[in-house]
């Protein structure tokens, strides 16, 4: 039986179960983190995106500069490409009054906004508890291609099954916490600590989870179901019972409320964040500091133009990264994107070229010139800065 009509029957099954009102294709969860959940009266809404309407200036707004003080930029004139690229990207001061997003949210009790920033102060302080361990991995029989080859994998099982956005990206987590702890399995098991990944990582993010027996036809039965299970609270025990890292989709919905980014933004930025799924060089990276790299390469490529301006006060009030912090993540971010495009693990591109996602993938083409830019400038704006 193909895996699309297994899959659709599943989530049949499922419907079937939860009713209409939980199908998984409509549905949309209300919490914290969904940027979409402001109040009708102050937003006006692009597809699953709302963004906040300008309003008059908060009380007691913080007046924030960066790097302390006043500096004029001055034209670069006929410099070679990449220090024009470097200039963009130099951290511009200027006087800028953060906008207090949370208050208008005030009174929303799906978004508590009175406790937003608590919580993501906390969400931090999960990332660097849960911290994982730079690839490679010391004594792992499991290669870079091995490891980009099942993630891949992962992102159509997702697809495939409707699973939330922090489901795939909680069981990457998974599987790279794991894989730092017990690295010395053999390569003929690597699918089944995969799929357990994912199966932990449904039971911890679903509200209706797929069974067992799903998961181990999905691996064309090269498991017996109580391998699954074993596996499962191997690795349950390796991690101590803790699957609570925060993901980069949490902070990227912040990030982009922040920005007021518009649903074609958003897509982009998320676009982005799935793409680092498959590199294991920004497994280690906090999820935090990867959302704000995809942040800034979206809003570059939607304005078609690099510039540190585009990162303003009240992204690095909101995101607590400067310019200089971001722009080594967004350097090999972009060098990424670049090589993936040439790269046949194109589950996250195929996944990207539907409506849904306004086919964001397909439109990276004619932004590449942008991706270029980032790219070639960042590590020397780095360097000297």
């Amino acid at each position: 039986m193909p895996l699309q009509i297994r899959a659709a029957r599943v989530v049949e099954e499922r419907r079937g179960v939860v009713g209409k009102e939980l199908a998984v294709a409509g549905r949309q969860r209300r919490g914290l983190r969904e940027i979409s959940n402001i109040p009708p009266q102050i937003t006006k809404r692009f597809g699953d995106l709302k963004i906040t309407a300008p309003g008059k200036s908060c009380e007691n707004k913080k007046l924030t500069k960066i790097n302390g003080t006043s500096t004029s930029q001055k034209s670069t004139g006929n410099k070679a490409p990449v220090e024009k690229a470097v200039k963009a990207l130099e951290t511009p001061v200027v006087k800028h009054e953060i906008e207090d997003i949370d208050k208008l949210h005030e009174g929303n009790i799906y978004l508590v906004s009175e406790y937003a920033k608590d919580v993501y102060k906390y969400l931090m302080y999960l990332e660097n508890k849960f911290s994982i361990n730079k690839w490679p991995v010391p004594g792992s029989k499991i290669t870079d291609t091995m490891r980009t080859m099942l993630v891949d994998w992962l992102v159509d099982v997702q697809v495939e099954f409707n699973l939330m956005q922090e489901t795939l990206h909680i069981a990457v987590s998974i599987l790279d916490r794991y894989l730092g702890i017990d690295s010395e399995f053999e390569k003929n098991v690597f699918q089944l600590v995969g799929i357990s990944a994912l199966s932990l990582a449904c039971k911890y993010e679903e509200m209706l989870a797929p069974l067992v027996d799903d998961f181990i036809y999905l691996c064309k039965n090269a498991y017996q179901r109580s391998e699954h299970i074993d596996m499962e609270k191997k690795m349950l025990k390796a991690l101590n019972y803790d699957l609570g890292r925060p993901v980069a989709v949490t902070f990227l919905r912040r990030y982009n409320m922040a920005a007021k980014a518009d649903k074609l933004q958003h897509c982009y930025s998320k676009y982005f964040i799935d793409l680092a799924l498959l590199d294991n060089k920004f497994s280690h990276i906090k999820p935090s500091l990867v959302a704000a790299a995809a942040s800034f390469i979206a809003m570059c490529v939607i304005k078609d133009k690099v510039d540190a301006s585009h990162w303003t006060p009240t992204m690095v009030h909101y995101s607590s990264y400067t310019m200089n912090e971001i722009k080594p993540v967004a350097m090999q971010m972009t060098k990424m994107i670049i090589s993936i495009s040439k790269s046949t693990f194109d589950s996250v591109k195929r996944k990207y070229s539907k409506s849904l996602f306004l086919g964001v993938s397909m439109k990276m083409i004619s932004s590449m010139e942008i991706i270029k830019t980032v790219a070639s400038c960042s590590t020397v704006a780095v360097t000297n800065s």
